[in-house]
């Protein structure tokens, strides 16, 4: 994420990689931080003090883009700043699941890279942990409704990713039993049906049709 410094109806809006000197700093100048659009705002006034705040910690004031904290590496950290204890958890955990498979990994593991996608910063593995003990299992929380997920805490971009995530395994299901009979692969058309009922709070009628040769055409709610 390079630092971008923009003006929005007489404020500043300011986006900016994670540095573990940079909030305490920005709450000095008035800075208030936007969880939602995960950026800070200040009052217009403190344009040039923001920009020589950012040119000391990230070395630019948002005029040319800068790599992500987490791959510049440690020595691009200044002042001998201390890392948070997951810096590279991310890096380190992605090149784990690619070089022995994300089958390896544990169900809060395989959430966190979930959740990768709707958080660009920070720790998630607490969050991935919370919510696997909320729903009481990795099924139970895939499928429970948005409604619920967000009672839960997780934002939009999370709900989005998680239940990406839950419909791209029911299509894998899904083509597995549109290319042969399914009279012949009933371990996979259970396997199917449970992962999409399952979990649910209401109950679901659904038909499968079929077409001449036991294959599955469509599923229908």
């Amino acid at each position: 994420m390079p630092v971008s410094i923009v003006e929005q109806g007489g404020r500043i809006v300011v986006g900016t990689p994670y540095h573990p000197n940079f909030p305490a700093r920005a709450r000095l100048l008035g800075g208030d931080w936007d969880a939602l659009r995960h950026v800070w705002i200040f009052d217009a006034r403190e344009d040039d003090r923001v920009r020589s705040l950012c040119r000391e910690i990230y070395g630019t004031d948002g005029v040319a883009p800068i790599p992500d904290a987490e791959e510049r590496g440690r020595n691009e950290f200044s002042d001998g700043a201390e890392l948070p204890h997951y810096f590279g958890h991310r890096q380190r955990l992605r090149e784990r699941m690619i070089a022995s498979g994300a089958e390896t990994l544990p169900d809060y593991e395989l959430l966190e890279v979930i959740l990768f996608a709707a958080r660009a910063r920070g720790d998630v593995k607490p969050v991935a942990k919370a919510l696997l003990g909320h729903f009481g299992g990795f099924a139970e929380m895939m499928s429970a409704e948005p409604e619920a997920l967000a009672a839960a805490g997780i934002n939009l971009a999370g709900i989005a990713a998680i239940k990406a995530a839950r419909e791209a395994a029911l299509r894998l299901m899904r083509a597995e039993l549109q290319q042969r009979p399914v009279v012949n692969s009933w371990d996979k058309l259970i396997d199917y049906c449970s992962a999409q009922v399952a979990h649910g709070k209401i109950e679901e009628f659904h038909i499968l049709f079929l077409d001449r040769k036991n294959v599955l055409i469509k599923d229908e709610r």
